[in-house]
């Protein structure tokens, strides 16, 4: 991977993730009132399931709830640093067709030990994203 790609992905991952670099802010406006299905998805995703996918037609509310998980899981006090959101819909894949395992491997090396949480919004825009992940899960 090129130094400019590499930029290229650090840049992204952190407009992506502000709550990177300030504490003050949150992914989704903490007032906004939560689904039915938010209780069931935050155990999933807190205790029990490896891989958790949220599917439905579009404009239903899929990235919010995406966005209210994480704001559960930063105010629980683990590190902000280890929760990665990133839509493939506000990027260009046409710049890297490996941006799915990229973004991984540099959250890993990153963070080589502890939990990391990964949020992936419009992953369906990335060829192979399901066998990608087990990949990185099987590990």
């Amino acid at each position: 991977m090129s130094i400019i790609h590499s930029q290229f992905i650090t840049n992204e991952l952190y407009a992506q993730n502000p709550w990177w670099t300030d504490a003050s802010v949150f992914a989704e406006n903490p007032a906004r009132g939560k689904r039915d299905v938010y209780a069931d998805l935050w155990q999933k995703v807190t205790e029990n399931e490896l891989i958790t996918a949220i599917t439905g037609l579009r404009r239903i509310g899929k990235t919010t709830i995406l966005k209210q998980l994480i704001n559960g899981i930063l105010t629980t006090g683990i590190a902000r640093e280890s929760i990665v959101y990133f839509s493939f819909e506000e990027v260009s894949l046409a710049k890297s067709p490996n941006l799915l395992e990229e973004i991984i491997i540099y959250q890993v090396h990153k963070y080589p030990k502890g939990k990391l949480y990964f949020f992936f919004d419009e992953i369906q825009y990335v060829n192979f994203w399901n066998s990608m992940l087990k990949k990185y899960v099987d590990r």
